[in-house]
């Protein structure tokens, strides 16, 4: 939503304008299951444990950012590791569930020696991030997400050195390429993929 819906949503109005689109929002369990259902035919989804039966395409990488409040301690200059946050509260979203986004940034965090204390959840990066502007922890996000919040008194660090990097992907059923294909073709040319 902060990199590529807007902008293809555009582009699909001005391209094919009798093509109706509709936005559902969702944890990648819940993108899933509508795709599975039939009641969606493509989904972007973050660090995304494909289940069988569905297909992707990798739309783009990026490395993630350890986000905090302006007036925060911690800063690009002397964060040594993620481990200098072992004492912070963090803001996260929801627990995992099974299907990649947060598995993979709690991964990234326990693999730096340490378990979150987790003092705040939200499936909205916007909620997330105002919690973090209101001084009540820290976050850990997709560079992505941050596009147009350059208004919030947070700062940000790009964890860069990190050998993890969120990965963000297109899915669809398996089952109906066929019937996909040309507007999957389409998509293709509009993320160059």
């Amino acid at each position: 939503m902060h990199s590529i819906l807007p902008g293809l949503l555009r582009y699909m109005k001005d391209e094919l304008p009798d093509l109706k689109a509709n936005l559902i929002e969702g944890t990648n369990q819940r993108i899933f299951d509508k795709i599975d259902e039939n009641r969606v035919d493509f989904g972007f989804v973050p660090n995304a444990f494909i289940p069988d039966g569905l297909s992707s395409l990798t739309v783009y990488t990026e490395n993630y950012m350890l986000i905090l409040p302006k007036e925060h301690r911690i800063d690009k200059a002397n964060l040594s590791s993620l481990k200098d946050c072992a004492e912070e509260n963090w803001i996260l979203h929801p627990k995992p569930e099974g299907s990649g986004y947060m598995e993979e940034i709690l991964k990234i965090i326990t693999d730096h020696g340490f378990h979150p204390k987790i003092v705040h959840r939200s499936p909205n990066t916007s909620s997330v991030l105002r919690l973090v502007e209101a001084g009540l922890g820290i976050a850990m996000m997709g560079k992505s997400t941050l596009k147009g919040y350059d208004t919030l008194n947070i700062k940000s660090i790009e964890l860069a050195d990190l050998p993890n990097q969120l990965d963000m992907k297109l899915v669809w059923k398996t089952e109906r390429k066929r019937e996909l294909e040309p507007y999957l073709n389409f998509l293709r040319l509009y993320l160059e993929i």
